[in-house]
């Protein structure tokens, strides 16, 4: 081999590593951005709504037959779809995000530095990074799980979960 072909190589690893390192991160903030702006064209690029409603479904039915028994399946069809579709809104995305990353405070307290947004990025394999965010006054189970899917250079949000929603470890 040439030296400047491995040169080359070399530069072509490192340009691909910090794509990878760095893409799902400006997803995410370009995600957050448009859920704080209102942008619904940044929120179309960053999320696939499709693949998000069927997971949310997927990860939810099960949690509501748990807490309903018999009857919560029953009725539990109906009241998914009434509560995916709310959810699957700017407003309602934005709700629920702040509700996993911010700590609900009495009117009287003061924000401190200890309280703030602690976000972790866990790169899962090549094509899924979770990304989970909390308030650092809250313990590591009550974080929210955002995870985005790589389809050929794009990174798009395509499950939202929560220990504390599910009742159940990491989603697979």
């Amino acid at each position: 081999m040439s030296r400047s072909f491995r040169w080359l190589l070399l530069c072509t690893l490192v340009v691909a590593g910090l794509w990878y390192h760095q893409a799902p991160r400006r997803t995410h903030d370009r995600f957050l951005t448009a859920l704080l702006t209102g942008s619904e064209s940044e929120l179309t690029a960053t999320v696939d709504f499709p693949a998000l409603r069927d997971n949310l479904k997927a990860d939810l039915a099960p949690a509501l037959a748990r807490a309903g028994g018999a009857m919560g399946a029953r009725v539990g069809g109906i009241i998914l779809e009434q509560a995916v579709n709310s959810v699957l809104t700017p407003s309602g995305l934005a709700q629920l995000v702040t509700g996993f990353g911010m700590r609900r405070r009495q009117a009287d307290e003061v924000q401190s530095v200890e309280d703030r947004t602690v976000t972790t990025y866990r790169y899962r394999s090549p094509a899924r990074v979770d990304v989970r965010m909390r308030s650092s006054a809250d313990p590591e189970s009550a974080a929210g799980i955002l995870t985005y899917t790589r389809s050929g250079l794009r990174w798009r949000l395509t499950r939202i979960t929560s220990d504390a929603l599910t009742g159940s470890g990491s989603p697979t």
